[in-house]
């Protein structure tokens, strides 16, 4: 299981916050200092979400957010993310 907040260190010294809701079938980002609620959109290989302007994909480690099919954040990167419950705290 993930953390429900990822920060992501992405291109041109930018940052990412990702907050997941508890049932992952939303997030908030930060954008200009402002959340934006995605909702999660089918996706075959990673996590997606979409509002119809914004569309993050979230795959492991990696993210990228775009606006209207223009890179906003990305690429992104997290630092190691846990694999155990225990690696959490």
């Amino acid at each position: 299981m993930l953390p429900t907040r990822i920060n992501y260190s992405c291109a041109n010294n930018k940052v990412l916050q990702v907050q997941r809701a508890a049932d992952a079938r939303s997030v908030a980002v930060l954008i200009d200092n402002k959340p934006v609620i995605l909702q999660r959109a089918g996706s075959a290989a990673q996590e997606k979400y979409s509002d119809g302007t914004y569309l993050l994909y979230l795959d492991g480690e990696r993210a990228i957010l775009e606006e209207n099919s223009r890179v906003l954040f990305g690429p992104c990167a997290a630092g190691p993310l846990p694999t155990s419950v225990r690696d959490r705290y």
